[in-house]
């Protein structure tokens, strides 16, 4: 049986490139071996420092449940981890100790950089999004490590926050009720229902000393309306473009800041310049080439809106 020269090819690629692969296992073996003691203790601290930012990193970054809820969390662990690493090594008299030490204060202040445009979104989205996990509350802010000013300015801005929803919610519950109403109940229960109406009338301020108070979240409509609006931005995609990549910062990765509002508008406009372009060469194609006579039906069209939708929904963030 005669061989195929195809698979003699293919036999030489394969073991061309086990041969690679094995030459690079045996050059990072060899680069293992070459590190001193010393050089091994420096990785033994190294690599406990940096765990925690690698973790939240990937975990955040590959979550599909909510996170806005968890950004502050996340920075007090880290800050916290920052903090007793220094303490540990502040200790240590060892040059390449006093070196990784100051090379902590450097990861500090960088962290602390993302912290602080946390603030920069508009409203205060995060700390919104914390109050409004029900395991957090306005307590979370209410702890040793807050500061009490923090916990007020918070409250205030949540409730500024609701008003536009507050708004929304009574333009459009009246007109659901009265179409419910009229067509189902009779003048007596539609009387009735008024009153209950009436009764159960419910505002943003009473909302949410409710929710502060207590777990009727179900009760509490307009709640639920900036629940589905706060707590569905990800940790990663408000404010700071990807907030935790600042771990991949602090590990000397460069990263980029946008504004979220900024990004959404740019996109969108985009999305939407280009789908009324095909629009507009569409009508004119047709206007130049359609012989369909004015009395048969025009084919629907999609509008500039749906087009854009469409056209997103194959778009990555």
């Amino acid at each position: 049986m005669e061989a195929n020269p195809k698979n003699d090819r293919g036999e030489i690629e394969f073991t061309g490139e086990t041969d690679s692969s094995q030459r690079e296992n045996q050059e990072i073996i060899d680069t293992l071996n070459k590190l001193s003691q010393k050089e091994w203790s420096q990785i033994d601290y190294f690599l406990p420092i940096t765990q925690p930012f690698f973790i939240f990193t990937n975990v955040v970054s590959k979550s599909k449940d909510i996170t806005i809820h968890n950004v502050f969390g996340i920075y007090n662990v880290l800050f916290n981890h920052i903090e007793k690493s220094q303490a540990q090594l502040a200790r240590k008299k060892v040059h390449w100790k006093s070196v990784m030490l100051k090379a902590l204060l450097y990861s500090k202040n960088k962290l602390s950089e993302y912290y602080s445009a946390t603030d920069t979104i508009d409203d205060y989205l995060y700390a919104n999004g914390t109050i409004m996990a029900p395991q957090n509350k306005l307590e979370f802010f209410q702890t040793s490590e807050w500061e009490p000013e923090w916990h007020i300015r918070y409250h205030k801005s949540l409730e500024k926050y609701l008003v536009p929803y507050e708004k929304r919610y009574l333009d459009i519950r009246p007109i659901s009720h009265g179409i419910s109403s009229a067509a189902q109940i009779s003048d007596l229960e539609m009387l009735m229902s008024k009153t209950t109406i009436i009764h159960s009338q419910t505002n943003a301020h009473g909302e949410l000393r409710r929710y502060l108070g207590s777990d009727h979240q179900d009760e509490l409509p307009i709640l639920a309306s900036l629940d589905r609006d706060v707590l569905s931005t990800p940790a990663t995609g408000s404010g700071v473009e990807r907030l935790f990549n600042s771990a991949r910062d602090i590990c000397h990765y460069e990263c980029e800041q946008h504004e979220q509002l900024t990004l959404i508008e740019e996109y969108l406009s985009t999305q939407e310049i280009h789908a009324a372009k095909e629009e507009k060469d569409a009508q004119k194609e047709k206007d130049e080439f359609d012989l369909i006579s004015d009395s048969q039906d025009d084919p629907l069209r999609a509008c500039p809106w749906q087009k854009a939708k469409e056209g997103s929904n194959t778009a990555t963030y």
